[in-house]
């Protein structure tokens, strides 16, 4: 080897290498020589003796000198013969690689006469030589030459390009086909060539297309990468969306430039073009993240909150819009630059650059995520301790939800906080969505998503630990009236609201636990966390036996739904136990005054005004099915109540028994409803609850057993079974003993007659003027329990005719603010009707004078209270007025419908809001006050305003009203569908509109009413059209238009939905609420609408809010509270500086530095 190495440095020197094999040769004949004449003393026989030799070891081929070796040979020569053999081959393989490496590199040294497929043959055979020095001198060479090849292409290009002035957004020229064909020729060339040496691997790009988007990356660095107006930290998105553009732009051109140029590459030429162009994207990104980072970090160090918050959010936003501009690569290009080969999928997913950016190591996550996720987790969690759990009303039901749906009855209504968690939630899946990492989107939900349903089922569980405390305690006097004492000064309605605290909390936590667990099962079948959740499974090192990312939680949701469920039975026994308790202990079943008549026990007073109160709560707050579930619970608590307490109590006589049943209908009439007893109830019933069914017939056993027949079943001890055969249903719910011991509730001491039923007269409350000629008029009784109308003899009232129903139908008494009213319930198939509009079988409906009232088509009747006729005191109803129509839609608070004035015919607006609870007695200032604010509404008259006509107060029953406002009705619609048609409006015609608008606003303020809820859909037009194309429109309108009158609605109207309601309704949607409100600054000023003016004028010229969500960070609230927002280019680019001047003045923070009217509209 060290001859080797001394005599072949080049590969030149091997062409004497047969020279060199003489002189080895020479020197060995000569060494032999000197041995033999050393073992010999001969001088002469040596020489010949070698030669001899040598040439018969000439003819020795290796098989048979290996033959020799194993014949005759020690161990040590074959060892040393198979290492020279070695040797040899080494030598022999190096020889050739050398003879190889010559040869390929004087084709190399031709250079510029090479051809490209010269050059990939000597690639591919340098890279079959094995010897790593010689290839790697090969490696360069090639090198060499191809960098000075493409030395050439590149400026030949870049000379191209620049004549026909590619991408050049201003300059159209025409390029002649001569010089495309070149400049893709030349483009190929470098291609094929860069091949060569090694096919780029994303993200790294082709030499000729860093030429080809060399403009692009020139403006976008000078836009983005140096101080400007667009490079702002803030605005990731000016960047991302300037490169979408330019895809969008020159994308088709580029791809018509490349042709076929990567398809022989196993590549998709598109994709190697926006690899290219996200060079300069990724640069600026990563420059971005490393900055935030320091400034994160910083302000950690310094425990800067402020700061943090600031470019926390940044981040947030920056990680947001990356993963948003990857998935619209995808969505849009199909971009996955790991296509390497057209035969199959590639094997890699592109991450995107938010993969490039946020990838951390194996073992550690990047830093860029970890601050991202702690700053969600902290700012999501600011606003969960704040707006959700921490809210006052947080675990109040919001009844508004859904109410305009069809079935709202059946939807089940949320809290406050649960909604706003479920919104919290689903806009903290958008954040992470996009994101293609799946490591971290799995991080993101455990992370955030999930603590969150963790800590609010926490706060559920503090809430109704409170209420059980609460329930238990022997101090709650004030907020469970069960069991607190009954004091002289106790009124029922003082009961009902207290009790009704309780069960609002307690209906409160059912809602928010069932409301999270519909969406936590909702969300387990979305696809994004089934996919979530099955790569989980796939890394975790355990046996997962959840079925979804939600198990858990559902599971202790659940668990807590059925502890909350429960409470509703012990909540229930507690209240019917307090209000039946007077009646228990004061109750007198043997009665022996024969003239004594049964009426209504009035220690029943506060169970039927409480009970139904309550039901009527959750009747409101529940779907359906909840509904059923929680009345069986109180039906059998009433049940069990009135069967031990009053039934299995006591003795009774026949008057007693008759009081009993007189108590029992009466109580039956007001919960008939509220508790589903009647039969037929279209879904459920309650009319088969055991515990129901076995006070029916203890009472039906007690009133059919004289005494007599007691006294002789018990002195002859008989089997209940004899009992049970007196009976239709043998009272298959009683047991034997309860038969039994019934049997000893019959009161002995008097004798055997089953009294007959006693006739009852009752004051008469109403009248039925029959209609039909020669038919009687009908009177109705004041009977508490209710009068029954129908065929049956076993009526209060009896009607002839085929058509009339056994039991067709029912008055019940029900009361509200002081007077006493009656309700008409459908028993009938055969139809009852009210104002020829047929109730329907089990409907109620609250009657008042004047109503027409027709059973079946055998009898009509008008409908009259005695108290009106005789007093003549009364109060004209809405319905005595105006005639309703058709609805013409529905809002937060209220449901607008046509009608049509009884007198005039005109039609109107009429305003009918959702039910309220009637307030107490109020003072006769507050009266006052009310009636001089409704005297200065229905006073106002401008030509901008709608005019309010009247309003009336219409009872619903004893616990709730609503209220029906008049309105001029305006024919053409709203300023939000207008805007919405017209994308935005001309700056002629907003002027002429908002002149309008701020003439009606100047008449308001000078009367000190602040509207607060200005918005395009409060602003009303009335449209007047062109009677011919030959007549002058009134101003700058459509080419159909005469005339666009303004007129501004719905002001006023926290008088009648109550001033918080009215407030919350407006937070609720901040994007037109002023910065002062939402600050619950109470000391609001008439400079509230000028704000909302001004946001309203901005709509108006561009089309979209000043303030969203959208348009963040940060969140459309602080966007308000801070007053921050922008005049977006090209959205203003034509705006007057006037307008934009306007606006400026309006959209003030600071209510004191904000225009005025008179400033605004002088």
């Amino acid at each position: 080897m060290e001859y080797i190495n001394a005599h072949f440095v080049a590969l030149d020197d091997l062409q004497n290498v047969d020279d060199h094999i003489l002189q080895l040769n020479d020197r060995l004949l000569k060494i032999s020589s000197a041995v033999d004449d050393k073992k010999t003393g001969s001088s002469k026989s040596i020489p010949e003796s070698t030669s001899r030799l040598l040439a018969q070891l000439e003819n020795i081929g290796p098989d048979q000198l290996k033959s020799l070796l194993l014949e005759h040979g020690t161990q040590d020569v074959k060892s040393r013969y198979d290492g020279l053999l070695g040797e040899k081959a080494q030598i022999e393989t190096q020889r050739e690689a050398l003879a190889l490496g010559a040869e390929i590199e004087d084709i190399l040294d031709r250079g510029d006469s090479l051809g490209l497929d010269d050059l990939k043959d000597c690639a591919r055979r340098a890279e079959e030589i094995d010897q790593f020095d010689i290839r790697e001198l090969l490696d360069a060479k090639l090198m060499e030459v191809i960098n000075h090849r493409k030395q050439q292409l590149l400026p030949k290009l870049d000379a191209l390009l620049k004549d026909i002035k590619w991408l050049s957004p201003k300059e159209q020229v025409s390029v002649p086909a001569s010089t495309m064909k070149e400049i893709t020729t030349t483009i190929g060339q470098l291609v094929d060539l860069q091949a060569i040496s090694a096919v780029p691997h994303y993200p790294n790009v082709w030499w000729a297309l860093e030429s080809l988007v060399k403009p692009f990356v020139v403006r976008f660095n000078y836009h983005f990468s140096q101080a400007s107006e667009t490079n702002r930290m803030s605005r990731p998105e000016w960047a991302l969306n300037y490169v979408e553009k330019f895809f969008e732009d020159y994308l088709s051109s580029i791809e018509l430039v490349l042709g076929d140029v990567f398809v022989k590459h196993g590549r998709v030429g598109v994709f190697e073009v926006i690899t290219a162009a996200l060079v300069p994207v990724r640069e600026k990104i990563t420059g971005m993240t490393q900055l935030l980072n320091s400034h994160i970090e910083k302000a950690n160090e310094e425990d800067n909150l402020s700061d943090l918050e600031k470019y926390g959010r940044v981040l947030s936003h920056l990680i947001f819009e990356m993963a948003s501009f990857d998935q619209r690569l995808r969505i849009n290009y199909k971009y996955n630059p790991h296509v390497e080969c057209f035969e199959k999928a590639p094997e890699r997913k592109w991450l995107g650059l938010t993969g490039d950016n946020f990838m951390g190591s194996s073992l550690k996550d990047s830093p860029v995520v970890t601050n991202w996720l702690n700053l969600e987790l902290q700012l999501a969690k600011k606003r969960f301790d704040s707006d959700i759990i921490g809210a006052v009303d947080a675990f109040s039901i919001d009844y508004e939800y859904d109410a305009s749906s069809a079935n709202a009855h059946n939807v089940l209504k949320p809290s406050y906080s649960a909604f706003a968690l479920v919104k919290l939630f689903d806009n903290l899946t958008t954040h992470f969505k996009t994101l293609s990492i799946v490591k971290y989107q799995l991080k993101y939900v455990s992370n955030i998503q999930l603590t969150f349903l963790d800590e609010y089922l926490k706060a559920l569980e503090n809430t109704f630990k409170v209420f059980n405390e609460s329930l238990s305690s022997k101090l709650i006097a004030n907020f469970l009236p069960g069991s607190a004492k009954q004091e002289a000064t106790t009124t029922t309605p003082v009961v009902v609201n207290n009790g009704l605290k309780g069960l609002e909390m307690l209906t409160g936590i059912y809602c928010s636990l069932k409301f999270i667990i519909q969406h936590m099962e909702e969300w387990s079948g979305e696809l994004l966390f089934i996919q979530l959740w099955n790569f989980y499974k796939s890394i975790a090192t355990s046996t997962v036996t959840d079925e979804s990312i939600f198990t858990s939680s559902l599971d202790e949701y659940q668990a807590m739904l059925k502890r909350v469920f429960s409470r509703y039975e012990e909540f229930f026994r507690k209240e019917i136990r307090a209000a039946l308790k007077q009646f228990v202990n004061s109750g007198v079943w043997v009665i022996d005054d024969e003239s004594h008549k049964n009426q209504p026990s009035t220690l029943l007073s506060n169970f039927i005004t409480i009970v139904p109160a309550y039901m009527s709560f959750l009747r409101r707050s529940l779907p359906d099915a909840d509904y059923f579930f929680v009345t069986s619970k109180v039906c059998d608590s009433f049940s069990r109540i009135f069967q031990e307490y009053v039934v299995t109590n006591n003795q009774f006589n026949a008057n007693g028994v008759e009081q009993l049943k007189t108590d029992f209908d009466c109580l039956l009439g007001h919960l008939a409803g509220p508790l589903m007893l009647n039969e037929d109830h279209a879904l459920f019933t309650n009319s088969k609850n055991r515990n129901y069914k076995k006070v029916l017939q203890s009472l039906d056993m007690l009133s059919t057993l004289d005494v007599s027949t007691a006294k002789l079943l018990r002195s002859n001890a008989v089997e209940a079974s004899e009992v049970r055969l007196r009976f239709l249903d043998n009272l298959d719910c009683l047991s034997d003993r309860e038969v039994n011991d019934l049997l000893f509730r019959i009161h002995l001491s008097q004798e055997d007659t089953l009294l007959k039923k006693p006739v009852h007269k009752y004051e008469s409350i109403a009248k039925l003027y029959s209609i039909i000629d020669r038919s009687p008029h009908i009177m109705v009784p004041r009977k508490p329990a209710g009068v029954v109308v129908g065929r049956s003899s076993a009526c209060d009232i009896r009607l002839g005719g085929a058509d009339v129903s056994s039991k067709h139908c029912q008055f019940s008494l029900s009361s509200n603010n002081k007077k006493e009213y009656l309700l008409l319930t459908d028993m009938s198939s055969n139809g009852t009707s009210v104002n020829n509009e047929v109730l329907g079988k089990g409907s109620t409906a609250l009657l008042r004078s004047g109503d027409k009232i027709t059973f079946a088509k055998s009898g009509s009747y008008i409908f009259r209270y005695l108290s009106d006729e005789q007093e003549n005191l009364v109060q004209k109803s809405f319905f005595d007025d105006y005639i309703l129509l058709n609805q013409l839609g529905s809002g937060h608070y209220a449901v607008v419908k046509e009608a049509r004035d009884r007198t005039s015919g005109d039609i109107v607006a009429v305003k009918i809001f959702h039910p309220s609870k009637t307030s107490g007695p109020g003072s006769s200032e507050e009266d006052a006050k009310l009636k001089q604010e409704m005297a200065l509404l229905l006073s106002i008259n401008h030509p901008n305003i709608v005019r309010f006509i009247s309003h009336y107060v219409e009872p619903i029953n004893a616990f709730s009203s609503t209220t029906y406002l008049v309105l001029e009705k305006v024919n053409n619609g709203e300023l939000f569908q207008r805007i919405i048609d017209k994308q935005k409006l001309r700056q002629d015609e907003t002027k002429a509109i908002f002149k309008q608008l701020l003439s009606g606003l100047h008449y308001l303020h000078e009367r000190n009413i602040i509207h607060r809820d200005i918005k395009p859909e409060n602003i009303l037009l009335d449209i007047t059209p062109k009677d011919s194309n030959r007549q002058v429109a009134t101003g700058p309108w459509d080419e159909t238009e005469y005339d666009v009158r303004v007129k501004i609605a719905d002001f006023g109207l926290a008088k009648f939905i109550g001033e918080l309601k009215f407030t919350n309704t407006l937070c609720g949607t901040p994007a037109y609420v002023a910065p002062e409100v939402l600050n619950n600054n109470r000391n609001y000023s008439t400079k509230v609408d000028i704000w909302l003016a001004g946001v309203l004028l901005y709509v108006c010229l561009c089309g979209f809010p000043p303030f969203s969500d959208e348009l963040g960070p940060p969140n459309m609230r602080d966007q308000i509270i801070e007053g921050k927002y922008a005049f977006y280019s090209p959205f203003w680019d034509d705006i007057s500086d006037s307008a934009l001047d306007l606006i400026s003045s309006l959209l003030v923070v600071d209510p004191s530095e904000r225009f005025d009217i008179l400033q605004t509209y002088p």
